[in-house]
This record gives structure tokens, sequence and C-alpha cells, in this order.
């Protein structure tokens, strides 16, 4: 449960705008990529690392910042396609983890967005992995990228599911920030709002949710919106 825990703080991170820095060796390229001057050296260097699962999900998901940048969108192609061939020196045990590729999958969506359904509904099969360290990442990437047709699945899990699974769906939520999503997550609060595990998630998600609807900032790109 500790290295959980640990885990889903790290997505948290890697879908908001600040980072933990710890590893020499990929820092750079997380904090290039946030700001989105990540060169395409940079990037194959840093992809041929023997870094951690969890920094290359980090970086996978920053990357999405750069998505008119069609050079790096092509080396996320072939990491997705698994091309050995053209880029042998990779990290690919590494980069082949599920939770990797889930964040690969919200990234290429936005490389990508007429071809992004075939990556939102991988994500979406995630959700019923029997991992819940994937389900709560591929919860935390459909708020990111999703539409309101997740809200049912999100709103699911958030009842339902281990806590750190609740406190990630609870937070892809307020990430979508569509009436529908503010609406499930009251329905959340009245069911289990007096869980105090869950409650300040539950109003810092109701927060999120309320002022992307006052700024319309959920009008963003929505790559998985059927």
């Amino acid at each position: 449960m500790v290295m959980f825990a640990r885990l889903l703080f790290v997505t948290f991170l890697s879908l908001s705008t600040t980072h933990v820095y710890g590893n020499a060796g990929i820092d750079k390229a997380i904090r290039d990529a946030l700001y989105g001057k990540i060169t395409r050296d940079e990037l194959i260097s840093t992809l041929s690392r023997d870094a951690p699962e969890t920094d290359f999900a980090t970086l996978m998901s920053f990357l999405g910042r750069m998505s008119d940048d069609k050079t790096i969108g092509s080396i996320l192609l072939a990491i997705w396609n698994q091309d050995h061939t053209s880029f042998p020196e990779f990290a690919w045990e590494r980069l082949s983890t599920p939770l990797v590729r889930i964040m690969l999958a919200m990234t290429l969506a936005r490389f990508y967005p007429e071809n992004s359904e075939n990556f939102c509904e991988f994500i979406r099969t995630r959700l019923a992995s029997e991992d819940p360290q994937q389900r709560a990442h591929a919860a935390l990437a459909l708020g990111a990228i999703g539409s309101d047709e997740e809200v049912p699945r999100l709103k699911m899990l958030a009842e339902s599911d281990h806590p750190p699974v609740k406190i990630a769906a609870i937070s892809a939520l307020g990430t979508l920030g569509t009436n529908a999503a503010c609406a499930a997550l009251r329905d959340i609060e009245k069911n289990l709002g007096t869980d105090s595990l869950l409650s300040g998630a539950i109003r810092s998600a109701l927060e999120k949710c309320q002022t992307s609807l006052h700024w319309k900032s959920n009008a963003a790109s929505r790559p998985c919106a059927r």
C-alpha cells in the first residue's frame, strides 16, 4: 500500500504543473518537457536510461504539452508500436510497462487526435485491470483527455474501489470539469463525504470542477470525446 500511495502521488504530480525531482538522469528531460522545450536528441538519450517506470510515466504525460512537435510524436509512436529496430538503445523493459503505456496513450491521443479513439479505448480497458495502480492511472488519464462519456465509469470507481483508486477517480472528475462531472462529485459527496480519507479530495475536486466551469477551461481539446 505504501508503494502504491507513492506511485499514485507521482502520477498526480505528472498531471499537474509541478514535479519533485530526484533522479538526475531524467529530471532535466521532465522539466524541459514541462516547459515544451525538450529536443529530439535529449528525448532519445533520456529514453535510453535505466530510470524508474514512474519517472518515464511522468515524462510521457508531460510530453503531451508538445503535441505540435511531430518529431517528438513520431518517437512516441515508435514506442507505442514497440519499434525496437528503429531505437534499439531504448530502455524497452521500462517503456513497455502498463503504467508507462497508459500515460503514453494519453499523450498520443493529443498528438494524433485523428486516431485518438484507439488510444482512448486502450486507457478505458485499463479501468478494468486487476491492478489498482493501472486503474488509478487510467482514471487520471481519462480525466485529462476524456469527455462526459467517462463520468459513469469514474463515478463507479470513486464509490466502489480501493481508497487510492477512489481518490484518483475523484480527482479525474474534478479535472474533467463538466456539468456532468460536477454533478457526479456532488453525488459522491453525499454518499462518501463523511469518509475523512475522501472528504478533502472531494472538496478539492469540486472546487476545481466549478472553477473549470466558471472559466470554461474544460473547452480545451478532449481527444477522447466521441
